[in-house]
């Protein structure tokens, strides 16, 4: 057994990283308002209806990660690892432009961090035996 399996097994990532989608999903929702001010520098009467959209992604990766960690080693749940890390790929590109340009503020760094190391638990689990996912 390789040492990332024994400190966090695949089942267990992917319940880290689906509750921890449903809770920023339920904070994008519910405090839209107080994400506009810790994330975006010039707000427009539009970015509560962006960061309320962006709630329902956070919800459909959370959910999607979350009801298919248990699964065996299938199609659907290597299109629910491919799918999870392009977007995770996809997002950290866009929030690493719109912060160097000013738009998120310095704490969008954060998030950009964490979901890099996300990516990298997505890109192990995908590229390891098959045997073993």
């Amino acid at each position: 057994m390789r040492p990332l399996d024994t400190l966090l097994a695949r089942q267990r990532f992917m319940l880290f990283v689906g509750v921890f989608h449903l809770v920023f999903g339920a904070f994008f929702l519910l405090f839209a308002h107080l994400a506009i001010a810790l994330f975006i520098v010039d707000p427009v009467p539009a970015s509560a209806v962006i960061v309320r959209g962006l709630s329902g992604i956070c919800f459909a990766f959370g959910l999607m990660n979350l009801m298919a960690r248990n699964d065996a080693h299938s199609p659907a749940l290597k299109a629910v690892l491919t799918g999870t890390l392009f977007y995770l790929l996809f997002t950290v590109s866009c929030d690493i432009h719109w912060t160097l340009i000013g738009i998120l503020a310095p704490l969008a760094w954060l998030s950009v961090a964490l979901r890099l190391c996300f990516a990298i638990g997505y890109i192990y689990y995908l590229v390891r035996r098959k045997d073993v996912l």
